[in-house]
C-alpha cells in the first residue's frame, strides 16, 4: 500500500535522490509494521495472548504458557475427563481380573 503512494514514499527519501534504498526501506517498513501493531493494540476487538511464566515448585526449569486462560482450562478440563474414565475402566478391569483370578 505504502508503494502505491509517492507522496508518503517521498517522506522516506532521505538523501533526497527520488530513489528509495534499503536503509530508506528499512525504515519506512519498520514505521508501517509500528504502525499496525498500534492500530492492533488500540482496536482491543480481538482476544489477546496472555504468556505466563511460573518456577515450578521442585527445582525443574520455568516453563511458559502461551494460551488464553479459558483455552487453557478448557483442554486441561477434557485432559483430567479423559483420565478419569481411562482410569475407571483401568479399575474395574483390575477388579473383574482378581474376582476371576481368586474364584
Amino acid at each position: 500500500m505504502l508503494k502505491h503512494k509517492p507522496e508518503k514514499m517521498s517522506e522516506y527519501d532521505i538523501n533526497g535522490d527520488g530513489k528509495i534504498n534499503a536503509e530508506e526501506w528499512d525504515k519506512a517498513r519498520d514505521d508501517v509494521e509500528r504502525m499496525v501493531y498500534a492500530e492492533s493494540l488500540a482496536d482491543g476487538s480481538h482476544e489477546s495472548e496472555i504468556v505466563v511464566i511460573e518456577k515450578p515448585r521442585f527445582g525443574l526449569l520455568p516453563f511458559i504458557i502461551a494460551d488464553t486462560e479459558k483455552k487453557l482450562i478448557r483442554r486441561l478440563i477434557l485432559r483430567t475427563c479423559l483420565f478419569l474414565f481411562r482410569g475407571l475402566v483401568t479399575m474395574s478391569w483390575g477388579i473383574n481380573f482378581l474376582i476371576h483370578i481368586f474364584k
